[in-house]
């Protein structure tokens, strides 16, 4: 950098006054001028007119002092010119170091000495601002919290930095009009990673900057553009015109489209692109031959992968609506089909409360994007409710699960809506599943005088129409009434009163009826008293043994089951019975009953029942009838299960020790055990009756020893057996000898 220098007089050569001036080299308006080098040195005679060294003749204007005085004001004056144009910050006056750098010249005297600018070299051109960045993506990174940006090196060497700016698409947000740096970026980067916070899908501008300044910039998403919103088609003549919203997503490249014919058979175009289309299109026209509705599939596509993609969102539209559902393709999991309106689809058995889930085949429409229905009873002609959605029903949808309040047959009406509108209605009938109705619970009957009071449960379904009811004396004999309406009844309605001629005991019916489906309930019974005891000489073996009266016997027939007995009886024909209880006692231990025990699933109609008894004893029954009035009398008898005839005592073993046989035995684990006997002899004497039976003292079914005491040393026979309660002989004797 020069400077400009202007020094004092110098006294010591002559008395001359010397003065050197010097100026920015860059001052192409000074270099042009007849001052045209980097020193000008001024040579001013003194007061003795003494020429100047080297020659060069006196001014002859100008004395000594006047020379002087003349290069003391040109010094000041190119000072302050450089002064002006190099430094327009510089404060007039200010003082600069020279070349060097070392410290100040002093001060020069006012009217000779100025401020000496520095010297600089000389500008470059300013390079071309940086090219938009090629192949340019963002992604969400794996772990979340962050989008990750790449991109390819342009290779330029003039880049000093990359800018981004990033905007939430889903949140609807803008990129605002600050740029944020790239920490770190320079010429070599290619990525960079975003913080963010949530996941919603972002759009990112990315640039370079130079000295020449900012670059255009790159546009990416961190996800597929979305499907062109409120797409429209329409044909007129021979072209389809297609418009839909701006997305204002610019990192969409070009949109392309493929077309059909409406129709199952119709197959889609090759993709095609719209030419010039980018991310500000919203309207294109296609070019179509023949007739007939149309279906346009369109598609946007980022940069960095042009062309037509599964991955890609599309959205469809129609030229118009979409035909009515074709009737003949709708049927049931069962194979009903609605194969014309007014066909029944029935729900098949198992199917939820109320519904019907009802399939049909795709009528290869895309453009379709709902379906919706309306239904009303068929008992309340004219009635439809309003037109209901199919949630999340569309071109692909082939099934639903219909969902009726009541249970009774519905007229249902079915259309496709695409974007041109609504399409063709098409009807047909649905019967929808329903539990059986309900046996009405809690039933009861009181007589009083020449009426019978009846009262029952709500069973609070909105399905039931009427109640209906029956009534009968009691008796095998007699028959019931016909069914008659509860008048008045609905399903609300939990009592009635019938009128009766005479007081005896009373047997009511009761049963709910819907209106239209299905059959009406089983129905519930109630007496207006207790049930009788049940009649002992009605109980029976399969063997034909008969309990004639309490006491008599009912033994199992060979064969039964171990400790079962089979009683079969005949129905006493009172149908308010709800069920049978029984209890019992061993024989052996009069008074000792066990709790009343009902007999499972026992009725009206119970006619035989296996009863199993703990050990092989006869055994005391008691029996008893119980109806919606209460417990009926009682009927006692006895009865002898089946048990399986003792076995032989197994490993019987003797030995003799002096006065003493010992005996030992396996355990046959059988509970019916109750006892064990042994008889013995000497080997050489006969069995004869004289020889008796003695109890094994304690014995038990866990017994498998005992002791024996004899006199005299000779060898000994013994025999054991196994005796039960009350029940069967005892076993077959083992036998066993001392020696």
């Amino acid at each position: 950098m020069g400077r400009w220098r202007c020094c004092p007089p110098d006294r010591g050569a002559g008395g001359f006054a010397v003065i050197v001036v010097g100026w920015h080299s860059g001052l192409a308006r000074l270099r042009s001028s007849a001052l045209n080098q980097k020193e000008m040195v001024l040579h001013a005679h003194d007061t003795r007119g003494s020429p100047p060294r080297g020659g060069g003749g006196r001014s002859p204007h100008l004395g000594g002092r006047g020379r002087r005085l003349a290069a003391a004001l040109l010094c000041a004056l190119l000072a302050a010119v450089t002064v002006a144009v190099e430094s327009p910050g510089q404060p007039a006056g200010a003082a600069a170091s020279d070349q060097s750098g070392g410290s100040q010249d002093p001060p020069a005297a006012p009217t000779t000495s100025a401020a000496a600018p520095t010297t600089s070299a000389v500008p470059q051109a300013a390079p071309a601002k940086p090219a938009v960045p090629s192949r340019f993506t963002a992604s969400f990174s794996l772990v979340g919290g962050s989008v990750s940006l790449g991109w390819d090196n342009p290779g330029d060497a003039t880049i000093t930095k990359y800018q981004y700016r990033i905007r939430d698409v889903d949140a609807g947000g803008d990129y605002g009009d600050a740029w944020t740096d790239i920490p770190g970026s320079g010429v070599s980067t290619t990525s960079a990673t975003i913080a963010v916070t949530g996941k919603g899908r972002r759009n990112v501008q990315l640039r370079a900057v130079n000295a020449g300044g900012s670059g255009s910039h790159a546009v990416a998403s961190t996800d597929v553009p979305a499907a062109p919103s409120r797409l429209r088609a329409s044909l007129a003549g021979s072209s389809v015109s297609l418009s839909w919203d701006d997305p204002g997503d610019g990192s969409i490249d070009s949109y392309w489209y493929r077309i059909k014919k409406a129709g199952a058979g119709n197959a889609y175009s090759l993709p095609i692109e719209i030419s010039g289309s980018g991310a500000s299109t919203t309207s294109a026209t296609i070019s179509v031959t023949g007739e007939g509705r149309r279906i346009v599939e369109l598609q946007a596509r980022p940069a960095i992968h042009p062309g037509w993609g599964a991955r890609y969102k599309s959205a469809v539209a129609s030229t118009g609506p979409p035909a009515a559902p074709d009737a003949s393709r709708f049927s049931t999991s069962d194979g009903s089909v609605a194969a014309h309106e007014y066909n029944e689809l029935n729900a098949p058995a198992g199917s939820p409360k109320g519904a019907i889930v009802v399939n049909w085949v795709a009528p290869g429409d895309d453009s379709i994007l709902k379906y919706q229905y309306k239904f009303r009873a068929q008992s309340r002609p004219g009635s439809y409710s309003q037109w209901i959605d199919i949630p999340d029903s569309g071109a692909l949808t082939t099934t639903y699960t219909f969902v009726f309040p009541t249970p009774e047959m519905y007229r249902v009406r079915l259309r496709a809506v695409n974007n041109a509108g609504v399409g063709g209605v098409t009807s047909f009938n649905m019967r929808p599943a329903w539990p059986a109705l309900a046996v009405p619970s809690g039933l009861s009957a009181s007589l009083s005088g020449s009426s019978v009071s009846l009262s029952w449960d709500n069973p609070f379904d909105g399905s039931v129409y009427k109640y209906q009811y029956r009534i009968k004396t009691v008796g095998a004999a007699n028959t019931y009434s016909s069914w008659a309406d509860v008048a008045g009844s609905n399903s609300d309605t939990t009592s009635a009163t019938i009128s009766v001629t005479g007081s005896e005991r009373r047997i009511v019916q009761l049963r709910a009826h819907r209106r239209s489906l299905g059959s009406p309930s089983s129905p519930a019974t109630a007496s207006t008293g207790l049930p009788a005891a049940p009649d002992a000489s009605r109980f029976s073996t399969s063997d034909g043994s008969v309990a004639a009266h309490e006491y008599n016997e009912l033994n199992a027939p060979a064969g039964s089951p171990k400790g079962a007995i089979v009683v079969n009886w005949v129905a006493p024909g009172d149908d308010s019975i709800l069920k049978y209880q029984y209890k019992f006692r061993a024989q052996s231990r009069p008074g000792s009953y066990s709790q009343w025990i009902d007999i499972p699933d026992s009725g009206a109609l119970t006619t035989t029942y296996t009863f199993v008894f703990p050990t092989p004893e006869m055994y005391r029954v008691r029996l008893r009838a119980v109806n919606n009035a209460g417990v009926g009398g009682v009927t006692s008898f006895n009865m002898r299960p089946a048990w399986p005839a003792l076995a032989v005592p197994s490993g019987l073993s003797a030995s003799l020790s002096g006065s003493s046989v010992s005996l030992s035995w396996d355990n046959p684990f059988d509970g019916s055990v109750y006892k064990y006997q042994y008889r013995i002899k000497t080997a050489s004497a006969v069995w004869t009756d004289k020889v008796k039976w003695l109890d094994i003292a304690g014995s038990n079914a866990d017994t498998t020893s005992a002791t024996i005491t004899i006199t005299g040393s000779e060898r000994r026979t013994v025999q054991l057996r196994a005796l039960r309660r009350s029940l069967g002989s005892s076993s077959p004797a083992a036998t066993a000898s001392t020696e």
